[in-house]
């Protein structure tokens, strides 16, 4: 069965929480969703801004160390460091 609705949730993640692998399901009228995997990790995330005016080029700068949220468009994603080597 396709999916014919969208659920936005909001999930808030314990500042102690231990690092590791987790799963996310849904409770439907018609059962559980598949799972969503999502991991907890210990470094900070960011990921590049995504801008309406195709015309404007900008490239975040970042602060390693950090986790590089990329996304599945297909598109590269591209970042600034102040280091050499990241």
């Amino acid at each position: 069965m396709q999916i014919a609705e969208t659920a936005v949730i909001e999930i808030a993640i314990d500042a102690n929480a231990e690092p590791g692998d987790r799963e996310l399901r849904l409770g439907t009228r018609m059962g559980l969703t598949n799972p969503l995997c999502f991991q907890v990790g210990i470094l900070p995330e960011t990921s590049e801004p995504e801008y309406k005016d195709p015309g404007k080029s900008f490239t975040p700068r970042i602060q390693p160390p950090v986790l590089l949220n990329g996304n599945s468009s297909g598109e590269a994603d591209r970042f600034r460091s102040s280091q050499k080597r990241i």
